[in-house]
C-alpha cells in the first residue's frame, strides 16, 4: 500500500524550505553581499525631518488625518527588493474630508499654494476633459506628492531624496 505523499517525502519538504531560508539570509548576512551589509539610515532622525516638512505645508480645507506612516525606501543593492538597507523613508500622510471633492480640487489648491516655492515635476495623463488627479513637486533635495481619490487624498514626503540620488 502507497503512502500519502506527505508521508513518503517525510521531512525532506521541510528540509528544501529551511535550507532556501538560510541560503536567502547567507546572501544578505555579514558573510554575503557587501552591499547588504550596509546600514539603514536611522529611521528616526530621518522621519522627523519629513514630519517637520509636512508640518510646513497647508492642509487643504476641511480635511481630517486618518492614517500616518513612513515606509522605508531599499537601497536596490540587496536581493530581498523590499528589505533594508533603507536609503530613505516616504512618509505619508492620508486624509479624509466629510463632503465630496470635486475631481482635481485637491491638486489645483496645492499647485496653488506651492507654487513659487516649490516646482511642479509631473502628474497623471488623465482622461480627455479629465484634471489631474495627482500632481509630485521638488524643493531642493525633497520630494512632496499630492494625490486626490474619491474619498479623500494623500501627501507623501521625502526630504531628501534628491540629495541621496544625486539629481
Amino acid at each position: 500500500m502507497r503512502r500519502p505523499a506527505r508521508e513518503r517525502h517525510g521531512g525532506s519538504t521541510l528540509a528544501v524550505g529551511l535550507v532556501l531560508v538560510a541560503m536567502t539570509l547567507t546572501a544578505c548576512g555579514r558573510t554575503g553581499i557587501a552591499a547588504c551589509d550596509a546600514p539603514s539610515v536611522d529611521k528616526g532622525p530621518y522621519v522627523a525631518k519629513n514630519e517637520a516638512l509636512l508640518q510646513s505645508i497647508p492642509v487643504y480645507p476641511g480635511s481630517t488625518l486618518v492614517r500616518d506612516e513612513s515606509a522605508g525606501q531599499p537601497t536596490g543593492t540587496c536581493p530581498l527588493e523590499n528589505g533594508p538597507p533603507y536609503e530613505s523613508y516616504v512618509t505619508t500622510h492620508v486624509y479624509s474630508t466629510t463632503v465630496l471633492i470635486p475631481k482635481g480640487e485637491v491638486v489645483r489648491y496645492y499647485r496653488k499654494v506651492l507654487a513659487g516655492k516649490w516646482h511642479l515635476q509631473g502628474s497623471s495623463v488623465p482622461g480627455p476633459g479629465e484634471p489631474p488627479y495627482d500632481s509630485t513637486f521638488r524643493r531642493s533635495n525633497a520630494l512632496l506628492a499630492i494625490t486626490q481619490y474619491d474619498t479623500g487624498w494623500q501627501i507623501d514626503v521625502d526630504y531628501n531624496i534628491y540629495g541621496i540620488r544625486g539629481t
